[in-house]
């Protein structure tokens, strides 16, 4: 996450009239987008050369959690989100949810 921030911010210094690549991205979570909620990066373990960061959302106002996990891929300069299992959705990956959704509108 540290080097990911690094280089956004070097982008930034290098290119300031350009959007660095990692904002103005989709946002998926499993935290309902009708609940305001603060974020908390809770772990981050390295596995077979990918980042899983374990992210928790507390909505604001009512005592509700969702716990995602993002999984991110590296290479020279890129830091690339390659799949989130969506904990509220019954741990599944957004990958298969997506997968499912596809299967049952054809």
């Amino acid at each position: 996450m540290a080097d990911a921030k690094a280089q956004q911010e070097q982008f930034i210094q290098q290119q300031p009239n350009l959007k660095p690549d990692l904002v103005d991205t989709l946002l998926f979570t499993s935290m309902p987008h009708d609940l305001a909620y603060k974020t908390f990066i809770e772990e981050v373990t390295e596995v077979n050369n990918m980042y899983k960061v374990t992210v928790s959302f507390y909505a604001v106002q009512e005592d509700y959690k969702c716990t995602d996990k993002l999984f991110i891929i590296t290479g020279e300069s890129v830091f690339q989100v390659a799949d989130i299992e969506l904990g509220c959705y019954s741990s599944k990956r957004l990958t298969a949810l997506l997968l499912d959704a596809i299967g049952n509108n054809q």
